[in-house]
């Protein structure tokens, strides 16, 4: 959970309703193993593609499950969690959980929702964190803001974190995100379609094979909203878990290395 660039994108993980039943899910689809956290604390567990830490995984609080279905949160590293939540706090962003220190001295953790209304964590890791695996099949290699105000996130986020801005090469995409000479992302604009669902980041897992991965959700329960459609960065799917936590997978064009 570091060992990235303050600014990027730097974890994943999966807040589930049923902890036993999504690791299962992912490992099926992704070939994911689990490695439990020591006892004393929330339940947690880390996701593991061979011996690399990719993903994690808690389980809701009942008063959460009550209200929400299990969803995957984006975490961006910072130097110093503390200031970053009082700096979000004047450029009008909201503080969901203000930021502490996680059992065992990890690092500085914090949640927080934009002026769009899209949540997103902070991280601020211990010294000597190893850094988790990104951008290669069956990890995270990409985020997405789906949001019906993208300039007011331009500004927040650019503010907040130095982001710099490239317009989209359609409507829907809007703006590609660079951090320093990293892009990491992109804004797209939410319309009528999209009903009442809350504006959201979501992440894209790299995979080896797109369709071969949605039929592998499909054969595990889980649903494919927008099945296999290629795009100029590869080919890419939107799946939904068996508790309806979604997420897109791509089978880069161009995969690292």
């Amino acid at each position: 959970m570091g060992g990235h660039a303050n600014g990027s994108f730097c974890w994943v993980d999966l807040a589930a309703h049923d902890y036993d039943g999504a690791v299962g899910f992912y490992g099926t689809i992704f070939g994911w193993t689990h490695e439990p956290a020591p006892p004393g604390g929330p339940r947690y567990g880390m996701f593991k593609d061979g011996d690399a830490v990719v993903a994690g995984i808690g389980e809701m609080a009942p008063e959460m499950k009550a209200v929400m279905p299990s969803v995957w949160n984006s975490y961006v590293q910072t130097a110093d969690a503390r200031a970053t939540v009082a700096k979000a706090k004047e450029l009008g962003g909201e503080v969901v959980f203000d930021a502490y220190e996680t059992p065992g001295g990890t690092g500085t953790l914090a949640f927080l929702k934009d002026p769009t209304g899209a949540v997103f964590a902070l991280w601020q890791p211990a010294a000597h964190t190893s850094p988790a695996k990104l951008g290669e099949p069956f990890a995270c290699c990409w985020q997405e803001l789906a949001t019906r105000d993208p300039e007011a996130a331009q500004a927040f986020y650019g503010a907040l974190f130095g982001w710099t801005f490239t317009p989209g090469s359609s409507p829907e995409v809007v703006y590609f995100i660079s951090n320093g000479d990293q892009m990491i992302g992109h804004f797209i604009r939410m319309n009528e379609q999209w009903g009442d669902l809350p504006p959201a980041w979501t992440p894209y897992f790299a995979v080896k094979d797109t369709d071969a991965t949605c039929e592998a959700v499909k054969a595990a329960g889980g649903t494919v909203p927008v099945e296999g459609t290629d795009i100029p960065a590869g080919r890419f799917a939107v799946i939904g878990d068996v508790q309806k936590a979604h997420s897109y997978v791509i089978q880069l064009a161009h995969p690292p290395g």
